[in-house]
């Protein structure tokens, strides 16, 4: 029998066949696979021609296999390959719709559980100013920046034990620290208290803001669970919360307005929410306010009081008794009851304190003219002072007395300005000293004509006053 043998154009194995192939035929090799027409040796008339076989693929040299199925002819190779693209073509199609509904199923969770984590999360826009949620009619903006006490840590201390008594109710601000793992001296690194004095009802205790702007962001939801009763609301797609406390002193509304700032007010509903709604950029206080405070925060302590038309009218009006008792007091009584405006700031230099106050006066004439009566009459009348003021033990008379003997007056600008640098008292001191705001407070209410409300008690009917909306009780709160 004659055969024929010659090589695979792509791996070289040597294939043999003893049938006739003609040329339109294709052979493929046995051990690569490769498929290529039918070399012109496989066309030899000595080999046998047989119609049913003669499209035999060719056999490995020395396998002894038996001949294989009938190749395809090029057309009909032309039509299986186009069967086999497009079923390749379904298999993608099929591929890649499955991953796209495993993504959407994966981005569809990830929103829901994100949904859910941060419910009550105000992404904010990373531009809040502090000062922006300054309650506009505030009588006295108090501020501490606690971050630079680090050379003073027992002033520090001290002063964060005040800013804790602020807020009655037993340990939220402890919970807050825990929660977050937040320092308290970095979760209110810098803080602003606003109080509003004037213009309450007559037993109504002062209403008070606290904003904090913390060193490093903290995580909303961790200072939320702090409390154990919140009650969410939403204003213009805002989240803040009605905490369930037991005193009408404490601080009862927290809004967070982005992740490093918080707030904590006793205002009424109705004065709280313009706080929310506003973008926390601008701040509600006048111009002439908000640069005058500015000025200030470079301090670790600062205050600065407004002196509004009201303010003015009640100097002018309590000036004209006070003068027929004390005549000495005509000067001094007129001169504050025509300012716009007091600050006062201090700061600790080379062991002592130094404090700076300033009168803002219509003009730079009436601020010399003030600071001429002002030392006139300090250096006449002030030396006794001391020993006039309540509650004031031996130690006490001898700071105060120390002030007054440093202070100093002048004026720059429209400012009649008193500067004092003194040993400061040991910080012991000032914790007696910040309960005795609410001394004061109780005394303007007083004043007033009512007595102050002892802690935690309503006066009749079972409302805190000022809690309400004129004309209308408070929306209920509905916890979700």
């Amino acid at each position: 029998m004659t055969t024929v043998t010659f090589a695979c154009p792509d791996c070289r194995t040597n294939l043999k066949t003893s049938r006739r192939i003609t040329p339109d035929r294709d052979v493929r090799c046995p051990t690569c696979g490769t498929v290529f027409p039918a070399p012109p040796e496989t066309n030899s008339d000595l080999l046998e021609f047989d119609e049913e076989k003669t499209d035999l693929p060719a056999q490995g040299i020395g396998n002894g296999s038996e001949p294989g199925p009938r190749l395809p002819c090029r057309d009909e190779r032309t039509v299986k390959h186009s069967l086999g693209s497009t079923a390749r073509r379904t298999r993608g199609l099929i591929l890649g719709s499955a991953m796209i509904v495993i993504v959407f199923t994966a981005a569809t969770a990830y929103f829901a559980w994100s949904a859910i984590v941060n419910r009550g999360h105000n992404a904010g826009t990373g531009r809040e100013d502090p000062l922006a949620y300054v309650p506009v009619d505030s009588t006295l903006v108090v501020g501490v920046n606690l971050g630079e006490l680090a050379d003073q840590p027992d002033w520090r201390q001290q002063i964060e034990k005040g800013l804790r008594n602020l807020n009655p109710s037993p340990g939220f601000l402890d919970d807050c620290k825990t929660n977050t793992g937040i320092e308290f001296t970095e979760l209110f690194d810098q803080v602003i208290l606003a109080y509003k004095l004037d213009g309450l009802n007559q037993s109504e205790l002062p209403h008070t803001t606290l904003i904090a702007r913390s060193k490093i962001p903290f995580n909303q939801n961790k200072i939320r669970d702090s409390e154990t009763e919140m009650y969410p609301e939403i204003v213009e797609g805002k989240f803040y919360y009605k905490r369930n406390v037991g005193e009408i002193s404490d601080l009862n509304y927290l809004f967070m307005p982005s992740n490093r700032i918080l707030i904590l007010s006793n205002l009424p509903q109705y004065d709280f929410e313009p706080l929310v709604e506003g973008d926390g950029t601008e701040p509600l206080l006048s111009t002439e306010m908000v640069t005058m405070i500015r000025s200030l925060q470079s301090d670790p302590l600062w205050g600065a009081v407004p002196f509004s038309e009201v303010m003015r009218q009640s100097l002018h009006r309590d000036s004209q008794a006070i003068v027929k008792k004390t005549p000495e007091f005509a000067q001094v009584l007129e001169t504050l009851s025509q300012a716009r405006a007091a600050s006062a700031k201090g700061r600790w230099e080379e062991g002592k304190f130094s404090l700076t106050m300033n009168l803002v006066c219509p003009d730079e004439t009436a601020a010399g003219k003030a600071s001429s009566s002002l030392q006139s009459f300090w250096t006449q009348h002030a030396k006794g002072w001391a020993g006039l003021l309540p509650g004031l033990v031996k130690d006490d008379q001898g700071f105060i007395q120390e002030i007054i003997t440093q202070a100093k007056f002048s004026h720059e600008g429209a400012e009649a300005r008193l500067s004092a640098r003194f040993t400061p008292p040991p910080h012991e001191a000032l914790a007696k000293w910040i309960p005795r705001l609410a001394w004061i407070a109780r005394a303007r209410s007083e004043q007033r004509g009512q007595p102050g409300l002892p802690p935690g008690r309503m006066p009749p009917g079972g409302m805190p006053p000022g809690r309400g909306r004129p004309g209308g009780p408070n929306r209920p709160p509905t916890k979700v």
